[in-house]
């Protein structure tokens, strides 16, 4: 929807190509960075990314769409091909450290709402956000990103819980499995938790490639 390259440009990127399948978040992005020359807009798959026709660049960034992917390696794979020598990949992905607890009622929950019209998966959530509402605000949790959900309206808390029950293929990675998939790109790896929840992950590639 052209936040992440709103605030890359806000922070002095020279140039940013924003890529996206879905036809209302590139209209998003088209609307949100209307006002910078510095951006240009595609509608292209990740696993149709080739550097051959879209270029390299010093930094790929994808964040918070790996988890949802069918075939997370493939769309490794493409990315890092458009990385430059001595460029970088950054990735946001879900950890399953901080979150096994209620993995088990995000899938129950995620089974009815990927299948629901997204009017209904609205007031799905809804529901789920009244319910769980007084237990954010009152219980002390241990994960760091739950406990940061009491700060947040209720309207926040409700756009959170509807992106968790609306797609219908999900991973949670721990730290190996996601080192694991991450190895294959022969790349410098960095991985940060993020909130006791999800992981921050920066690959440098080697000047040589």
């Amino acid at each position: 929807m052209g936040r992440n390259p709103y605030w890359m440009i806000k922070n002095g990127v020279s140039q940013v190509v924003c890529m996206d399948i879905d036809d209302a978040s590139l209209a998003a992005a088209q609307k949100n960075l209307a006002d910078f020359s510095q951006a240009e807009i595609k509608k292209c798959s990740v696993y149709d990314l080739d550097h051959c026709k879209h270029g390299r660049f010093d930094r790929v960034t994808c964040i918070g769409v790996l988890q949802f992917l069918a075939d997370p390696p493939l769309a490794l794979k493409k990315m890092w091909s458009c990385v430059a020598s001595g460029g970088e990949l950054i990735l946001w992905v879900y950890g399953k450290k901080g979150n096994r607890l209620l993995l088990p009622i995000i899938h129950t929950l995620r089974v009815a709402g990927s299948r629901l019209p997204l009017p209904l998966a609205h007031r799905l959530a809804q529901a789920i956000t009244i319910f769980a509402w007084p237990i954010i605000r009152l219980m002390p949790l241990s994960c760091d990103y739950y406990r940061n959900l009491k700060h947040l309206s209720f309207t926040n808390v409700e756009s959170i819980i509807f992106d968790q029950i609306l797609p219908r293929l999900v991973n949670f990675w721990d730290r190996n499995e996601l080192k694991a998939l991450l190895e294959p790109l022969n790349g410098k790896l960095y991985i940060e938790e993020v909130q006791g929840n999800s992981w921050h992950v920066r690959i440098e590639k080697p000047l040589s490639c």
